[in-house]
């Protein structure tokens, strides 16, 4: 996670969207995310709980892609990932 952060376009100032739709506990892995995101001084981090294609779809979601600098995909069923 140094890694992502050091080499990220703007370092700590970053925006950094994480999406935990492979995680059977998507909303506790982003929050523990966030905190280590946090713990190594990224302050610029949000998460994306995209549970059905609507959200995926959605006008937001593709917004905070955008703007992202960095979009971490956690670990988990990866097929989840291509079904959803």
């Amino acid at each position: 996670m140094r890694r992502i952060i050091d080499e990220s376009a703007l370092g700590g100032e970053s925006r950094i969207e994480v999406i935990t739709t492979a995680s059977k506990i998507p909303r506790k892995v982003g929050a523990e995310y966030v905190k280590a995101f946090d713990y190594l001084n990224a302050k610029n981090v949000g998460v994306l709980n995209i549970e059905n294609r609507e959200i995926a779809n959605s006008a937001d979601t593709l917004k905070r892609l955008q703007e992202a600098n960095v979009v971490m995909f956690t670990g988990g069923d990866q097929l989840r990932l291509t079904s959803i």
